[in-house]
Parts: structure tokens; sequence; C-alpha cells
């Protein structure tokens, strides 16, 4: 223990600074009802009797102030990043499981906040330049490298084509995966999702119990005979609010409130008081701000995360069938450089065989140079094909997210064919409008202008508020009341406030602005709607142009296939320029065959998404509705080669194409859903 059994005088003002350091260390005491005393012994240097006070209330506080720190990190600080991406996910989860149709939650390991909080500590730089560095430097500091012009583009072409057997190969299934796991535009919408789930967090915390608590001290002079008469204070308010779904706020407020006259003796009672009271008190309005526009925001917050969760469904086969399609397109491009290299061999084989038939004098000059020059031809279209497919290819890798020192190459051996759906008008337009999500989330919106017209005429009403409140006081004859709160000085207030509708044109404006808005909702609606019929009908015509250009494609490819075995068998006779004709022509068969199915692929695909039947798994792989299971090699094959009758069908959607309705054809308009 410590005697304190010498006083230092100090000057006036480290003794109010001592003082404030008493009615702090006091102020942590009188709550519990602890009054401040140690007994002591005497120390190797002696301090006077006074001193006890000082001591005894400072020593409570340094032991109580880190756990009075650390308690208001706890009450005032969040649960981290990982808790609001907790309450997040499950919003997210929540809503896609109301949302069915194969929906899946997204996970957002790339949103790590541990690794956020460590680049944050590794980045210490703030940015807080005015003027960031621009490095643009003149002409004459720029140094270019001319190229060799020896150096042929076939040759570049061929550089990178010796790196092509050790690249990697990816199926469309592997490819479709890869992208959802690493494409930057499938992260950013998984984000705005993530988006949508905070701002509804943010909504619902505000209209959820709030916790307030906060310390003011304050340091008060008043001139009184040429001096100053000096006193602190402390005060400490703890409050609970809670926002009422039907307008107006709720309060509970505690407040502790310590007082010390610095310029009587520390210790002398008549210099202290403490007092605390308790105030419950109550807003609410009655008229203007009432009912449902007062959780106007949090209802707007939770419908807005329904869209989001439809909009990132619809974005999810949007762009897996985008994927599937750039895919296709790389299969074509391959398909045409495989093309292009057959013309390009049977060419040279052509040109030696002409070059033989000059040198025996069976040919003239004008035919090998013509030979000769379609071979530069070939070699240059081939030189062309291969490099658009090199810029092709390293697009999409870029889109699927794959790092500059990993090349792609699609694999040629997997196929992804669906069978073609039976196709009806009416039906494929009654599921369009019934299950596509951002025809649902502009009805939805409808209904949105439809409240906004509401709470505009809501801000026309007068203002009427009911306000309340009770206080509850610590008894006022004590100096050190604690918490003993005087139920005989309970105190009420109530009053009703009134005020007239005088200046509401800003109102009025707004509600203006809102049945302006809502008609145009209604017009979005009808809109959305014709354009959606409209896709369907594209997306139907699609299909029947690609299976009736495959099949006059196989026909041309069959009918010239037999002309160049006639002109084989009368070589002699026939001239070069004849049988390249043939070949060009065999050519262009293919190519457009090539065309013809990629378009049916993408066709049909498109068909199922346009019509709201597209859904995709967890993994970006396609859920083939029943009746649309992916085709075998074999039934592809007698797809691709034989055709259907294309004809047949093309011919019964010519009408619809000339925008003339078939007879059997209602009108569109009880297609539509009723509105409420």
């Amino acid at each position: 223990m410590v005697e304190a059994t010498h006083w230092e005088r100090r000057p006036r003002g480290r003794a109010a600074g001592a003082r404030i350091t008493v009615l702090i260390a006091r102020a942590i005491a009188w709550p519990s009802g602890r009054k401040a005393s140690l007994q002591t012994t005497a120390p190797r240097f002696g301090m006077r009797t006074e001193t006890r006070h000082l001591i005894a209330l400072i020593a409570p506080a340094a032991i109580l102030a880190p756990a009075l720190l650390m308690a208001a990190l706890l009450a005032g600080c969040s649960p981290g990043l990982a808790g609001i991406d907790r309450e997040a996910s499950k919003i997210i989860s929540a809503r896609t499981e109301a949302l069915g149709g194969n929906a899946i939650a997204p996970t957002y390991e790339h949103l790590d906040p541990v690794r956020a909080q460590a680049d944050e500590i590794r980045h210490t730089d703030q940015n807080t330049e005015s003027f960031p560095e621009t490095r643009n430097p003149a002409a004459s500091e720029l140094s270019i490298e001319r190229a060799d012009p020896r150096r042929t583009v076939q040759a570049l072409l061929d550089r990178y084509k010796d790196t092509e057997p050790t690249m990697q190969r990816f199926t469309l299934e592997q490819t479709l995966k890869y992208a959802v796991e690493h494409a930057r535009e499938y992260k950013t919408a998984k984000e705005e999702l993530l988006l949508a789930a905070l701002r509804l967090l943010t909504q619902r915390h505000l209209f959820g119990p709030r916790f307030f608590d906060e310390v003011t001290a304050s340091f008060d002079g008043d001139p009184e005979d040429g001096d100053y008469e000096i006193a602190t204070r402390l005060v400490n308010e703890f409050r609970v609010t809670q926002r009422l779904q039907t307008g107006g706020e709720l309060s509970a407020r505690a407040l502790v409130n310590a007082t010390e006259q610095l310029r009587r003796r520390v210790g002398d009672p008549d210099s202290e008081s403490q007092s605390a009271s308790i105030i419950l008190s109550a807003n609410i309005p009655l008229l203007r701000g009432a009912g449902d526009v007062a959780q106007e925001s949090l209802i707007s917050a939770e419908r807005q995360m329904v869209y989001a969760t439809r909009t990132f469904e619809r974005f999810r086969q949007q762009f897996l069938f985008n994927i599937a399609t750039d895919y296709f397109d790389l299969l074509r491009a391959q398909a045409q450089i495989e093309n292009a290299r057959r013309v390009l061999a049977s060419r040279q084989a052509l040109y030696k065989e002409t070059e033989a038939l000059y040198q025996r004098g069976r040919r003239a000059q004008f035919e090998l140079s013509e030979t000769q020059a379609r071979v530069l031809s070939s070699e240059n279209s081939l030189a062309d094909q291969r490099d658009r497919y090199i810029v092709q290819l390293e697009r999409f890798r870029i889109r699927l997210g794959l790092p500059p020192d990993n090349p792609y190459l699609i694999d040629t051996t997997s196929s992804f064919d669906l069978p073609v759906p039976e196709l009806d008008v009416i039906e494929s337009v009654r599921r369009g409008l019934l299950y596509r999500l951002d025809l649902q989330t502009t009805r939805d919106q409808l209904d949105d202008s439809r409240r906004g017209v509401a709470n505009a005429r809501n801000d026309l009403l007068p203002d009427l508020d009911l306000s309340a409140s009770m206080t509850i006081p610590t008894d006022p004859s004590l100096k050190r009341s604690g918490l003993q709160l005087d139920e005989d000085e309970i105190g009420y207030n109530a009053s009703i406030t009134f005020g007239l509708p005088i200046d509401r044109e800003i109102e009025r404006i707004g509600l203006r602005q809102a049945t302006i808005d809502l008609e145009r909702s209604h017009r979005d609606v009808r809109e959305t709607e014709d354009n959606i019929e409209l896709s369907i009908r594209s997306a139907m015509r699609d299909i029947q142009l690609a299976l009736f250009s495959l099949q006059i494609q196989n026909e041309s490819i069959r009918i010239i296939r037999r002309r160049i075995e006639g002109l084989e068998l009368r070589r002699a006779d026939v001239t070069a320029r004849t049988r390249i004709d043939a070949q060009d022509e065999l050519s262009a068969a293919l190519d457009a065959r090539d065309a013809a199915i990629r378009n049916l692929r993408v066709a049909i695909m498109r068909y199922l998404l346009e019509t709201g039947q597209f859904r995709v798994d967890a993994d970006g792989q396609f859920i083939a509705p029943p009746g649309m299971e992916q085709l075998t090699p074999e039934e592809a094959e007698q797809l691709y080669q034989m055709g259907t009758s294309g004809e047949a069908v093309f011919e019964e959607v010519q009408a619809p194409i000339e925008g003339e309705p078939a007879e059997s054809e209602p009108d569109s308009v009880p297609l539509r859903p009723e509105q409420p």
C-alpha cells in the first residue's frame, strides 16, 4: 500500500488537468455505485493526504479503460468483411432458391476478405497526389526497330503453328466451366449481385435497432470578480433507436452527467456532482410520411434484390450462350483453315501437273501462269485465314480470363449437338412471355412505378406528427446519485404538430414526374413483350433457314463432287481453269455447309434462350429439358450430312418472314398475361 504524506504545489493549469483526470475516473466509478478509496502506506517519497483521491480514482480508471475500449470496439465495429459476406451470401442463396429454374447462387472466392486486408497492408500508398504521373514521350524519344522484310507473314504464322502441339486443348464443356470460374465479365456480374445484397443489408440495418454511445468532455470558464469560475463536465449518452416500418422512430437514451467546480478543492463534496437519466421518446407521423411510404427504401431494396437475382441468372444464360457461340465460330474458322489447306494442296498438285504438261508442250504458257497465280492466291488466303483465326482465338482467350502465358486451343474432336425442336409459334411465344426473367422484372418495375405515384401523392398531404417523451431522472437531492432513478421525478411530454400543405410545388412536380414514369413503364412492358416475340420468331426462322441452307449445301457438294469426278476422267481434255473453278465451287460449298452447321447449333441454343428455356448448372454446363438431350455422333452425322425436310418447314414459316401472319395464327395479344 501507498501512503501519501506530501503534496507538491503546482500551477493552476496542471492542477486543472489533474482534476479532470480525477473527474473521469470518478465518472467510471460512479455508475457502479462504488466509492474510490485506497488504504495507503508511506512510500520513499511522500505526498500530501489530498492526493489519495487522485490515486484512488486513476487506479480503477487505468484498470477499466482497456475493457471499456474493447467493449466499445466490439459494440461499434462491424463483424468484419467475412461476416458481411456471410450475411450477403445468405440473402443471395435465399433469393436464388426462390427463383427456381435450376438457378445457382454464385460463390465469391475471388473476394477473399483476408486477402483484401493483406493487400491493404502491403500497399500503403494512398495515391493522394493531385497530379498522377503521365507517360507520353515525344516522337523523338521513341525508338522502333525495323523488321526484316525477308521474314514473311507465313513464317511468322508458322512460328505460332510450331507451338500448337504443346498447347492445352479445351472442349466446350471445359471452356464453359473455365469461363464460369475465371471470366472477368462473369465475376463483374457476380459482384453486381453481391452489391445488391449489400444494399439490402444496409436498409435492413437502418430499420433494425441501432446502438450508439457518445462521451463528451467539456471545460467551461465563466468570469467572476476578475477571475474565472472553472468547471469540467463529462457526459456519457447511450441510446438505442428503432425506425418504424409504418413511419416514425422510437428511441431510448441513458445519460450520465458529471460536473466538478475546479476552483474548489479536490475532494470537497460540494465541488462535485453527478446525475443520470433515462429518456424514452417517440416521433410518429400520422399523415405525410406514414404507412408504406415510410419503408419505401426497404421495399425497394428487397425488390431490387429479386431483380438482381433474375438479372444474374439471365446473364448466366446469355453469357454461356455467347461463349458457346464464340466456340462454334472458332470451330468454323478451323474448318475453313483446313478447307483452305486442302485447296492449296490441290492447287499445288495441279500446278505441278500443269508444269509437267507444259514442259512436254501439252499446255500453254498462260495456263501454267494462271495455275501458279492461283497457288499464290491460295497461300495468301490460307495465311489470312490463319491470322484472323489467331486474333479471334486470342480475343476469346482474353474473354475467358486465361493468363497470357497459357495459350488456348479448342478440341475439334468434341461435339455439342442438340436436336431440332418442334417449332410452334403460338406455344413458343407463350413460353417466352411466361418464362423470360427480364420480362418478369420489367412487369414488376411497372408495379414500382405505380407505388411511386402513390408515394408522390402521400407527399402532398399535410404534416401531422405525434411526439411523446418520458424522462426518468435520478434523485436531484443527491450530489452523487449514481444510477438511483427516482420514480417520483418522472416527467412526461406529448405534442402533436400540424403543418398546412402550403408549399407543395416541388411535391406536385414530383407527382407529375411519377405519373410520366408510370406511362413510360407501361410502354416498356409492351415494347419488351414485342421484342421478345420478335426475337422468338427470329430464332425460329434462323433454325429453318439453317436447315434449308444445310440441305442446299449438301446437295451442292454432291453435285460438285460428281462434276469433279467427271473432269478427272477427262483430265487430258479439260483446261486448268475449269478444274480450278470446280475446286473453288467445292471449297465454297464446304464453307457454306460449315457455316450452316454453326448457324443451326447457335439457332437452336438461341431458341431455347429466347423462350426462357435455357438452363445451366453451377459449372456452366447445359441442362437439357426433356426431349432436348444431346445427339449421339451418329445422329449428328445423319442430321448434318443428309439434312432434314428443311424445304417443307422453310415454306411453312415463309409467310411470317415476309411479315404476313399465318392463317391459323390468331392475334398475338391474348398471348400476353393480363396485367393487374
